[in-house]
């Protein structure tokens, strides 16, 4: 679900006062080798835009909350985190 409409954007978080993500790898590899539909890149753009509409409305709101799944494929993983998704190099 990929959020490019600002005007959509802006209706939605400003109603929403939690957010929960299911988000089962940090990388796009173990992302794609756990899951059939590969949406991995639209998830992490869509935290990054709230994080930025976040920050450009001084709001604390909504609450962005990732919910992960530890499996085999996945267990080695660091999980994501705010330092994880201000950083760029866990894309790979």
């Amino acid at each position: 679900m990929g959020l490019s409409s600002t005007n959509s954007l802006n209706l939605i978080l400003d109603s929403v006062d939690e957010l929960h993500v299911s988000l089962d790898a940090t990388s796009i590899k173990t992302y794609t080798s756990m899951r059939i539909k590969h949406v991995f890149n639209s998830i992490i753009n869509s935290l990054e835009e709230i994080s930025r509409f976040k920050q450009l409305k001084c709001s604390l709101k909504p609450r962005v909350i990732v919910l992960y799944a530890v499996t085999k494929l996945n267990m080695f993983q660091r999980p994501l985190t705010t330092r994880t998704l201000r950083k760029t190099s866990w894309r790979k």
